[in-house]
Parts: C-alpha cells; structure tokens; sequence
C-alpha cells in the first residue's frame, strides 16, 4: 500500500537503471497498478513477517550486473545521479555504502548504508526485521578483491519515519511486533535483541529498554570481534538510553566496558560529552569531544549513531559552547552541522534559538521557515516557530502551529505550549480541555491555581506540589514576558492574582520580583495598589 509514496521513488530513478523489480506482500491500493504504469516488474509474495525473505524474491528476478535497493517511500536525491554513474564504471568497486537522509520530524538521521552492490547469487538478505546486506557483501568482496567503497555523495531521502507519515502507517507499532516476535522466538539473538532494545528506548519505554539492553551487554561481550561495527553502535544506543535516565555514573562505567571490548569510538565520546555537559561539567565535555573528533568510525547498515552521523559532533560542540557563553563558536559550528545535513531541522532550530535569546525574531523566523520546507510537520519546529510569534505578539498564528505541532508531537510540550497560549489569548475553557486531553497535569494544576488566585478563592498556591509550583512560576514568567505593555486577557488575570494576593507577603514578594524582571507594568501596579 504504497500508492502515495511510489511515483515519487520511480521517477526519481527514471533514466539511471535499466530494470526495476518490485515485490508485492499484499497491496490493496493502486501500488501495483503505479509500479506497472513506470515499467515495473511486479512479483506477488505473500507477506511472512519477515523483511530479508521478501528481499531475497526481488534478487531472484535482478538480470542487471549492480543491484539498487530502494523502499517504496524513499527518493534518490537528483544530484546523485551523476555520482551513481561514476561509481557503477569503476572497475575496482563491488559495493557502496550510500548516504540516507532519514526525515523523522524534529531531526534527519543520516548515516551510511550498503544498497548499492554487484549483483551475485551469495549476496543475500539476512534477519527478518532490520535486515542487513552487509553480512553477505563482507565476504563476497574479500573473495573477489573487491573494495566496499563510501559514497557520500550519493544520498536516498526516506520519508517513511516521519510523524504524519509513520502514525498513518503504524511502522513503529509494526517494527515492534516482529521485533518482540524475533526476540521471543530467538533469545541468544543479540543483534535482535540490541534492536529491540533500541526501538524501546525510540518509543519512550525506558524502563523497558534498560531491562533489555541488561539482557544483551552479555550477550554482546561474547560475540566474536569481528561484528564490533555494530556493537560499539549497541553499547553506544545503551549509553545514550542511560543518559536519558540521568544515569551518568552507569554511563561512564559502560563505556569503559564497551572500549575493552570495541575500542574507542567517536560515539562513546559523544555519550561522554553529553553526560558531562548534562551535569555542567562544560569543559570536560568540550575535551571529550575533541577526542570525539578523531575517534575511529566505523560503517554498518541500518544502524545509528555518531559514527554514521558526522552532524552530530559539530551539535553537540555548539550546544556545550552555547552552555558557556561562546555564542559566536555555538554559530559557526551550528551553521557547519547545518552544512552537513542541510535537510535536519535540528541546526536551524538551534540557531533560531540563539536570535530569540539575542531578540533577533526576524532571523529565527527565517531559519525556522527554512527547517519547514524539508520538514513540514516538526513538531519542535513549529513550537518554537510559535514561541516567535507569541514574542511578536501574533497569538492567532502561534496557536494555529501549536495546533500543528500537537498532533504529531509525542512529548506533550506543545499541547502544554498551546494551553498557555490560549490561556494568554483568554480562551481559559480552551486551554484546559487541551491540558486535559494531553494529560498535562502539572500545567493544568498552575492555571488553575492562577485563576482561582485571581477570583480570590483561598490561599493562592496551596495544595500545589513541586512540580506544579514550578509550573505555575512558568507559568507566570510566561504571561509576564508577553503582556508587559499590552491589554491581553492573560495579562489582566494575572495582575488580578496579583492584587489577590496582597496578604501573602512572601508571595507577593515573589511576584514581584518576576514582573520587575520582565517589566510587566499592570502587575506592579497592581501589588503596589495593594500595599
């Protein structure tokens, strides 16, 4: 069921090969009809859970001497073109690991991978979900004397794992399931097991995927030396997943582990770095990126990490800059990732961050608008495209992004971002079916706290635990900031609370000191009067 996807794939191969081949596993839209109308060859194979058997048909039909693997929903780059022709006459060449562009949302993950390879009855796929090349064009080049060569400037655009695209399709609910099934049914897989843990921590089940990732460090310990390009990749994805515990000590410890077994990696630096920086540990962090720098990287297919994405090391490089106050280096090295992976939102959005800091809206404005054109539906995008607009003063135009945002952003920011913004703009029974809706309990809680405050119900703040008094402060902050000199709904309630709150001295003194911060005049006035 790829009729949405597929003329764009064809066409954009149109003229560069000589044959396609197109397997079908149970196509219930016009995909087969399209792939004929582009002069395909379609073979019908019933869908068996299992990726490298589907794969292995389409290379029984292949009569040319290269192969070019392409999914339905991925696009060879035009640039590419001449490239691929270059690399297909060079006589020395028997595979070639091309560039991919993952478009996943608030990022493009780019690495390297093998789909381009001479054509040969020992190169088949292996495993069934994640399923690799590289196992069998290993061998087949050694055998041939063939080199295995690293086309970057051949790159394959895949839109598959976008938000809107991905939600459509269930690809992550899919994924999963054969991946559990492959797990289950081969426990001392512990390539199997390395992904599965993985796509665990992807969809946010951390607990889930620490467990797993437990399971496969022994596992992983006893596999022969020669399968290290993937797992210094697996001990780096448990890395990251303990930083995004907050788990830095467990962090250091593993990687100790992984370079007895791996060596040094540019990736185990990398997740060294961001622990470090994690704990404002700023210039070691910048220490262990240079090492980072010239750290030996290996290639591997369909898996991710520094290793196979260079723009990496030049973010993170830039954020810790940031962290110190080196804003001139933050932006030279923001802009080199940006020239790495000019289709990744990530750089653009770090540089619109550092023009909202320095209130240079028009120019955060222009690089957001940028990341859009590759990446429609970015959820951190168009939030902080909207945050722009709330500091302009365009309400209506924030809550339409924040809208956008929130129907593919899996995190819940935008929903809480978008209750603000209707609180601010007056649509109070708004902003809560959306807190509600999102489960933003924190958020909902300092609102309506705020809002009682101001009608003078009870003390302002009790029954408020730390997490909502946080957010209430946020809150406030937030309505200060954009209504200091404006007759705006939010800034009206919250010079009310403010007035209400005249018998609470330490409160008051609070408030006070967030509106001289922001300059919020009706606020002041408002806690003056009440003196």
């Amino acid at each position: 069921d790829e009729e949405e996807h597929l003329p764009g794939c064809l066409e954009s191969v149109s003229g560069v090969v000589s044959q396609i081949v197109l397997v079908d596993t149970g196509s219930n839209d016009r995909t087969v009809e399209i792939a004929k109308e582009h002069g395909a060859e379609v073979h019908e194979f019933p869908w068996t859970d299992d990726f490298a058997a589907a794969r292995n048909v389409s290379l029984q039909h292949v009569r040319a001497d290269w192969v070019l693997w392409l999914d339905a929903d991925e696009e060879l780059r035009p640039e590419s073109r001449e490239p691929l022709r270059a690399l297909l006459r060079d006589p020395e060449a028997g595979a070639a690991h091309l560039c991919i562009h993952n478009l996943m949302g608030d990022r493009t993950v780019s690495f390297l991978t093998t789909r381009l390879w001479r054509h040969h009855p020992t190169v088949r796929f292996r495993q069934p979900i994640h399923e690799q090349i590289l196992w069998s064009v290993a061998p087949y080049a050694r055998r041939y004397g063939r080199r295995v060569v690293e086309a970057r400037d051949i790159v394959i655009r895949h839109y598959g794992y976008q938000p809107s695209v991905a939600a459509k399709r269930g690809k992550e609910a899919r994924n999963m399931g054969l991946l559990e099934k492959l797990v289950h049914d081969e426990p001392t897989n512990a390539y199997a097991l390395f992904h599965y843990a993985s796509a665990l921590r992807e969809t946010g089940k951390l607990d889930e995927a620490l467990s797993a990732f437990e399971r496969w460090e022994p596992m992983a310990m006893d596999e022969d030396a020669g399968q290290v390009h993937w797992l210094r990749v697996g001990f780096a994805n448990y890395a990251a997943a303990l930083n995004v515990a907050e788990r830095y000590d467990d962090t250091s410890r593993l990687l100790a582990r992984a370079e007895e077994k791996c060596g040094r990696g540019a990736s185990f630096h990398y997740q060294r770095a961001l622990a470090l920086h994690r704990l404002g540990k700023n210039e070691a962090a910048l220490a262990q990126m240079a090492s980072a720098h010239s750290a030996p990287r290996d290639v591997s297919a369909s898996v991710e990490s520094v290793d196979f994405q260079p723009m990496l090391v030049p973010m993170l490089t830039a954020e810790i800059y940031a962290a110190l106050g080196r804003e001139d280096e933050a932006r030279r090295l923001f802009s080199e990732a940006l020239a790495v992976a000019p289709d990744d939102p990530s750089p653009r959005v770090s540089l619109a961050r550092l023009d909202i800091a320095a209130d240079e809206l028009d120019s955060a404005a222009a690089h957001l608008a940028a990341a859009l054109e590759s990446q429609p539906d970015a959820p951190l995008t168009l939030t902080t495209l909207a945050q722009v607009e709330l500091y302009r003063r365009n309400f209506d135009e924030a809550v339409v992004l924040l809208r956008r945002a929130a129907e593919t952003d899996g995190s819940g920011e935008a929903a809480r971002l978008l209750g603000e913004a209707l609180l601010i703009t007056g649509d109070t029974d708004g902003a809560f079916r959306v807190w509600d809706e999102a489960e933003q309990s924190n958020a909902a809680a300092a609102a309506r706290a705020l809002v009682t405050g101001a009608d003078g119900e009870g003390p302002p703040l009790a029954g408020l635990d730390e997490a909502e008094i946080d957010a209430f402060w946020t809150l406030v902050g937030k309505i200060a900031a954009l209504c200091s000199d404006a007759d705006i709904a939010g800034g009206h309630l919250a010079a009310q609370f403010a007035g209400q709150a005249a018998g609470d001295a330490t409160l008051r003194a609070d408030l006070m000191r967030v509106f001289l911060k922001h300059r919020f005049r009706p606020g002041i006035d408002a806690i003056r009067r009440s003196d």
